[in-house]
């Protein structure tokens, strides 16, 4: 069920399988580093609403470097409270975009207690099985 879009993303949530989903946009190449942020705190506003067990972010059409002070401040802002609402498994599916992917990359190597599995995935079907399995 979509529970919220814009110009850079999709928020999907899967009651059954208690996955939530952030699907980037094309338009993400038009984020910047406030917009990212804005975008981020309004998905962990639903994250703390539904309390998913597990994450599915689709990259596959994000256009946007995430910048290693935008990382530090994801690791900072958002990973602690995802754990503190209970995730525990991470799904990421890859973008194309080689530069994208590597500050995706980093962004979670940003995340160092821990506190939730993470795996990287060429498309979306792998990646919801290894979160349903």
């Amino acid at each position: 069920m979509v529970i919220y879009e814009s110009d850079y993303s999709i928020f999907d949530y899967d009651k059954e399988n208690s996955i939530f989903s952030h699907i980037f946009k094309p338009d993400s190449e038009n984020l910047d580093n406030e917009k990212f942020k804005e975008e981020m705190l309004i998905y962990l506003d639903f994250f703390a609403k539904y309390k998913p067990k597990k994450a599915l972010v689709n990259n596959q059409e994000m256009q946007f470097i995430i910048e290693p002070e935008l990382q530090e401040w994801h690791a900072q802002n958002i990973f602690p409270k995802c754990i503190e609402l209970g995730v525990e498994q991470a799904a990421i599916v890859e973008t194309p975009d080689i530069f994208a992917q590597v500050s995706m990359e980093q962004l979670m190597e940003e995340e160092k207690t821990g506190g939730f599995a993470v795996r990287f995935f060429d498309d979306t079907t792998k990646a919801t099985n290894w979160l349903v399995s």
